[in-house]
């Protein structure tokens, strides 16, 4: 974001040789931006002549999580932002302020240290994402073979062709096959909780 995007010093710099640059003259023009291209952009640069840059990284933070945001300060104003930065909550981990008046290698790569964490942050996010759907996944195709499993041997207990009764560890009865209920002529119902006889 800067007040005469078609002049921005980026534009130049070997940043627009690594990534794709948009340049906008407004925060109102980046929040909207970041809105429309969700999960598409990795930081967001603040000339020094942005107004209010900590509300400007606030309404960006809210658009977009994996979004880090480059404040460039002048010298005098470069401490008052930064203990800004640091007292806001969620800023201080995806806000950074950098000083215009650096070295403009130096400002470089800063910078870019900046975006490539930023893209690391969001391949990270992306994987995690990835591997969480296919966790859940196969959870549930194993919650379901056992469901089946279950399913098959309940029906394999109920059409024994020989009477099955399982018992508590107190000897109280807790299921029977049909087999079992025709043999001693007692429900299942009736038969539940009931103390074999010995």
């Amino acid at each position: 974001v800067h007040d005469s995007a078609d002049e921005s010093p980026l534009h130049k710099s070997k940043l627009s040789e690594l990534y794709d640059l948009i340049s906008v003259d407004s925060p109102q023009r980046a929040i909207s931006l970041c809105g429309e291209r969700k999960g598409e952009l990795a930081s967001v640069i603040l000339a020094s002549s942005v107004p209010d840059p900590i509300q400007t990284s606030q309404k960006l933070y809210a658009c977009s999580k994996d979004l880090s945001v480059i404040i460039l300060s002048t010298e005098t104003n470069a401490t008052p932002l930064r203990r800004s930065i640091s007292f806001t909550p969620f800023l201080g981990k995806w806000t950074v302020c950098l000083s215009e008046a650096a070295d403009p290698a130096e400002l470089e790569s800063e910078i870019l240290k900046v975006v490539e964490r930023s893209l690391k942050q969001k391949q990270s996010r992306k994987l995690s994402k990835a591997l969480n759907y296919q966790l859940h996944s196969l959870a549930e195709k194993k919650s379901g073979v056992i469901l089946a499993e279950k399913d098959y041997l309940e029906r394999l207990f109920d059409v024994a062709p020989i009477g099955i009764i399982t018992l508590s560890e107190h000897g109280d009865i807790l299921a029977l096959n049909k087999t079992a209920s025709t043999m001693f002529d007692i429900s299942e119902q009736q038969a539940l909780g009931l103390k074999i006889q010995s």
